[in-house]
């Protein structure tokens, strides 16, 4: 069993006025797959970490998570 996570920054990984919330959840999860998936592991689920300011937009957070 492989484990892994990645940390996303706002202004290092992405940038909202860049991408749109759903993109920059895509990218969280392929980043974390494909470290799995470089040691031979198979993903069966995925592990997202985000790194936001207080009071960001709860619109924006919830397009993150529907990867």
């Amino acid at each position: 069993m492989v484990v892994t996570t990645d940390l996303c920054l706002e202004g290092r990984h992405f940038r909202r006025d860049w991408h749109t919330a759903e993109s920059a959840g895509h990218g969280a999860w392929r980043g974390g797959s494909l470290i799995s998936a470089a040691m031979g592991a198979r993903p069966v689920a995925a592990f997202l970490s985000l790194a936001l300011p207080k009071g960001f937009d709860q619109d924006w957070v919830d397009g993150f998570w529907r990867v």
